[in-house]
């Protein structure tokens, strides 16, 4: 499961930006593999790719792209609790702006067509940031965008009114005030305490004036799509069928660069199986599913009309367990859970079938070859496949195998536990084949379910035992792991509660200084790993592929994916 503030010249930023660049090394490995130039090997070779050395290509106006999306998008408010997803943030990339913008070489950048600045303008014991809103900025209604977007954003996710089911309120429960001036182009933001990712914030900007015009709250929650038919992007929402496909046209008001393309629809393909021939057959121009080792070979097939790349990131996968499910309430069964699961085994049926470089990933926070990785995974045994371990950690805390039942200390058969996935991923369907087999030794069935709402059973009802799916990080861990793991967080699907975990993420959030933030970090992720609540597998590859007619289209590895720069891409000249 996600920008370098222009006017920022404290010494803060600085140290945050040289911590990315240092790790840009490490999550900018990019697969040998460019349609129609060179030798496209069936080997897994990854090389080092400079950051940010995408070519700007010339594009002429007019014409449209089509891009398989593998989720259907039911709610159109990605920073509502159930609106939240990477295929819901691509849609409306070009849509709602945002403040920054992640870069592909995972740094931030200003947004500078909506803004002219974003400067800090004192740091403690309160921190102030001004943001300048450039005078053009309008919604496509005509509406100037305001610090009335400004103080929608910060009511609907501060958690003062419980009726906005808001995906996090991380940095926005600090804000004391949000203040408008200069006719509401200058806007002014006040912190109760230091609050070291504010760069991460107003990183959805929604139309106020839009969902205040009905049921506010069912508005901010359900996510219509009537209110991105409002945009203060480069398109605008035209139309929807469910399940089918969602069409974005220009927005002719925008007041940045005008956008190329005259349209982009996204065509619903949730087998992501399907989409190498859909490519092929022209039926989408751009694919971005998660890399398979029959998918990558299809698509490699297809020819040099299609330029394609396998790209490492700050995404990784994961196997959750729902504490709040009275089967997993007790860690000596969680703990054997997670330790019978044998990592190696599904990275070499999977992962490392196309990636040979792909390895068990020992952190929730940080990524390999980021500043901040350290193991706090094998010490405790986690993902090691023990099976022996695990029944003796079982037997210890008074659990009986009885043949292939798993009775608790009170005698009591463990009930079958429910599994859900994502609908349509069989790399993910064949690791939790592998974790079933993983819980049959322990007397644990483990029943897959897969599902097309998966947003909604996961965080809205959590409705299953074991999850897997996968984290899209940001360049700010801090922020983006508080409401993950901390007790009533947007995103804690699993409701876990540790107040040990709440005050490291509380403390790494308030932190400026990223090393130390980072030993924060650190222990709160050891505790998850004491507490067996979920094993990190690997470091996600991305896998992208297109039309070599269209140009800048890039791979962005972070949590906005590869339509951040949507505006840009058009047919070569």
């Amino acid at each position: 499961m996600s920008a370098a503030r222009s006017v920022r010249s404290s010494s803060v930023r600085r140290r945050i930006l040289a911590i990315l660049a240092a790790a840009v090394a490490a999550l900018l490995l990019v697969l040998v593999a460019c349609g129609g130039g060179g030798k496209k090997s069936t080997d897994a070779t990854l090389r080092l790719t400079p950051p940010n050395t995408v070519a700007n290509d010339p594009v002429r106006e007019g014409g449209t792209v089509t891009m398989a999306l593998e989720k259907n998008v039911p709610n159109f408010n990605p920073i509502s609790a159930d609106g939240q997803s990477l295929e819901g943030g691509m849609v409306l990339n070009g849509i709602f702006p945002a403040t920054f913008v992640q870069q592909p070489d995972y740094t931030v950048r200003l947004n500078s067509d909506l803004l002219d600045s974003a400067q800090q303008t004192a740091g403690s014991p309160q921190q102030t940031i001004v943001y300048k809103i450039k005078q053009s900025a309008v919604w496509s209604d005509g509406t100037p965008i305001s610090a009335d977007d400004f103080i929608f954003g910060w009511q609907t996710q501060n958690g003062a009114d419980a009726a906005y089911s808001a995906a996090s309120s991380t940095g926005y429960e600090d804000i004391t005030a949000v203040k408008g001036t200069d006719g509401g182009k200058t806007v002014t933001v006040t912190f109760r305490k230091p609050f070291a990712d504010w760069q991460s914030l107003f990183g959805v900007l929604l139309p106020a004036h839009v969902l205040k015009a009905g049921d506010v709250h069912a508005r901010f929650n359900e996510g219509p799509a009537s209110i991105a038919k409002v945009s203060g992007g480069p398109f605008v929402l035209d139309s929807v069928q469910a399940n089918k496909s969602i069409t974005l046209k220009r927005n002719d008001r925008y007041y940045g660069p005008r956008a190329h393309l005259d349209s982009v629809v996204f065509s619903i393909i949730t087998d992501s199986n399907v989409e190498p021939q859909a490519l092929a057959n022209n039926e989408v121009q751009v694919i971005y599913p998660q890399p398979q080792v029959d998918l990558v070979g299809n698509v490699r097939r297809i020819g040099p009309k299609v330029t394609y790349e396998v790209g490492l990131g700050p995404q990784f996968e994961h196997v959750d367990l729902n504490v709040g499910s009275p089967a997993l309430a007790q860690l000596p069964l969680r703990k054997a859970l997670l330790t019978a699961i044998n990592r190696d085994q599904i990275l070499a049926a999977t992962v490392k079938q196309f990636s040979s470089q792909i390895t068990p990933l020992n952190n929730r926070i940080f990524v390999q070859g980021q500043a901040g990785y350290q193991d706090n995974v094998t010490a405790e045994g986690l993902g090691s496949g023990n099976v022996e371990g695990a029944k003796k950690i079982l037997t210890d805390a008074g659990y009986r195998i009885d043949g292939n039942r798993l009775l608790d200390p009170a005698g009591k058969q463990v009930p079958a536990l429910k599994a859900v996935y994502p609908q349509g991923n069989p790399i993910r369907q064949q690791e939790l084949e592998f974790t079933q087999r993983a819980f049959a030794p322990l007397g644990v069935q483990l029943d897959i379910v897969p599902t097309d709402e998966f947003g909604p059973t996961v965080f809205g009802k959590h409705d299953f035992d074991v999850a897997l799916f996968g984290w899209v990080g940001s360049p700010f861990p801090s922020s983006v792991n508080a409401s993950i793991y901390s007790t009533d967080g947007g995103q804690n699907g699993g409701q876990y509660s540790n107040p040990a975990v709440d005050g490291a993420l509380a403390a790494a959030a308030g932190e400026p200084d990223p090393a130390k933030a980072a030993v924060q970090l650190n222990e709160a992720d050891r505790q998850l790993s004491r507490d067996a609540v979920t094993l990190p597998l690997y470091q996600k590859p991305t896998f992208l592929a297109y039309y070599s007619t269209y140009g800048n289209i890039r791979n962005n590895t972070t949590s906005v994916g590869p339509t951040y720069n949507i505006g840009q891409w058009g047919l070569k000249n």
